[in-house]
């Protein structure tokens, strides 16, 4: 097998096991109970996300070099094995969007050149949009999802309703203070009454 498709081939199988690592931890459901309920099906194999690779590889960077080429895939599968544990809490953190998930993972060798890096970029992004795509199809998938936009609908709920409580008790609170203050002094029929709490004789105003 040529080395570039090994290459790919290789990287492919390692986006798939961060998939299948996944999958295997999954919970059929919600994952809120501790044993499973039924099997789950097998992860998608990695030759189809080696033939997507490929094709942009030779589609976009034919010139390339071979070496520069070898060197950005190789880059991308240590990506991937420094990454850790790839489940459904890292990409709800990312929003589901397999921008997000790149940006996070992303970190390319100093070595490669400025087109290099830009294959490692691309590659990255193919790759990660695969294992988007891969989990979400996942049978427990939407169950997850429910009980994270339930849990994130919720602390958004509770934290305007917080900020409105304590807004509510600020203008309370300064409505009270000016009540005292306009009230502080008190006109009665012509007696001005002092609220400095100081003794002050009591003043007339003479009639107009």
């Amino acid at each position: 097998m040529h080395g570039l498709e090994t290459a790919l081939l290789r990287l492919a199988t390692s986006v798939a096991s961060s998939a299948a690592k996944s999958l295997l931890a999954a919970k059929p459901g919600a994952g809120l109970v501790p044993d499973r309920v039924r099997s789950l099906p097998g992860p998608a194999g990695p030759e189809k996300l080696a033939r997507v690779l490929a094709e942009r590889i030779s589609s976009r960077y034919a010139a390339l070099p071979e070496h520069e080429r070898l060197a950005a895939m190789t880059a991308v599968q240590d990506t991937f094995a420094a990454a850790g544990p790839l489940d459904a809490g890292r990409l709800f953190a990312a929003d589901l969007d397999p921008g997000r998930l790149a940006a996070e993972l992303e970190r390319p060798p100093a070595g490669l050149a400025e087109r290099g890096r830009e294959l490692y970029g691309e590659l990255l992004a193919l790759c990660c949009a695969h294992l988007v795509e891969q989990l979400t199809a996942e049978p427990s998938f939407p169950a997850r999802a429910a009980v994270e936009q339930t849990r994130r609908s919720g602390a958004l709920l509770r934290q305007r309703t917080d900020s409105g409580a304590a807004g509510s008790y600020g203008f309370e609170q300064r409505y009270a203070d000016f009540v005292a203050g306009a009230h502080s002094r008190l006109e009665l029929y012509g007696v001005t009454l002092s609220g400095s709490g100081k003794s002050a004789p009591l003043q007339w105003w003479p009639a107009g």
